[in-house]
């Protein structure tokens, strides 16, 4: 069974590298371990991403004015701030 995290690394110049480590032990036919295969995935975009997302939501919700985003194909909410929840008398769920 494979082993995975996601870890942080600091770079030898200061600046923070994201990254998703998998290992896994290769067993030969008596079950022990011979060789491990390991694998680091850069995910310095989906951390920057989420880190983007995560800024937009407090700004959002700090507003006091009714925000709603909506899917123009479908008419469907997408996201709304808390003043959005309170002015309607809706759960942000």
């Amino acid at each position: 069974k494979p082993i995975v995290m996601e870890k942080c690394y600091v770079h030898k110049y200061g600046h923070t590298i994201y990254g998703f480590f998998c290992v896994q032990a290769l067993l030969n036919d008596n079950g022990k371990a011979t060789h491990l295969v390991s694998q680091v995935i850069d995910i310095r975009f989906r951390k920057e991403v989420e880190n983007s997302a995560y800024i937009f939501h407090a700004m959002m919700n700090a507003l006091r004015d009714t925000m709603l985003i909506v899917n123009p194909g479908t008419g469907n909410f997408l996201d709304v701030n808390a003043e959005t929840s309170r002015n309607l008398e809706y759960t942000y769920e």
